[in-house]
């Protein structure tokens, strides 16, 4: 609803910019609530606006933000592409830590779609530039430590309970705590302690 009353006043009064992050905003929303053909519209409206007028930063993350939509609605795939396609802009127009949160949301469909190689070198390349307090890091590790688990590779399983779970739970983001969680379980679960 606020953003159903914010809308008309920012169309009037605001610029392009704010009417594109309101657009994907509200895209996102209607998506939860289940209008996925409203809110794919949305979100496409908000890169749009974004293309035309925003920084590069706001169009990178428009990107990013129907990236996650697509690969949810039609596949790992074409949600990729968007993710990469983010990644690019920013790189070309100067928004690098948003072309690096692209590339770690890459990471996401690469372990959808079975290229867990592809995923451990994006991780590896991100692991090397961020301090391993930063959201982006604790994600970018918890997706490649939850490749090396899965292939049966369990050496990192202490630093996950040791590093990623406290981290996770410092940042205390779903998108972060979630996988952290989920990983810490099948490392535990693969080491045979199905009760922890």
């Amino acid at each position: 609803p606020l953003i159903e009353r914010s809308l008309p006043v920012v169309r009037e009064f605001g610029d392009e910019v704010a009417v594109s992050i309101l657009m994907q905003f509200r895209g996102q929303a209607r998506i939860d609530f289940g209008d996925v053909e409203g809110g794919m519209a949305d979100l496409r409206e908000g890169i749009q606006l974004a293309l035309e007028a925003a920084p590069a930063g706001i169009v990178v993350a428009a990107h990013i933000n129907f990236g996650d939509a697509v690969w949810f609605q039609d596949g790992p795939e074409d949600g990729l592409a968007l993710f990469r396609q983010a990644a690019e802009i920013g790189d070309r127009r100067g928004a690098v830590s948003n072309a690096n949160w692209a590339r770690m949301e890459s990471q996401w469909p690469l372990f959808d779609l079975g290229r867990w190689d592809e995923l451990v070198t994006i991780a590896d390349g991100l692991l090397a530039r961020f301090e391993d307090r930063m959201q982006i890091a604790v994600l970018t590790e918890t997706f490649r430590q939850l490749v090396l688990v899965n292939r049966g590779i369990l050496d990192g399983a202490p630093m996950i309970e040791e590093r990623v779970l406290p981290r996770a739970r410092e940042i205390d983001d779903g998108q972060v705590v979630v996988p952290a969680f989920r990983l810490a379980a099948m490392a535990r679960s693969a080491l045979g302690d199905r009760s922890g």
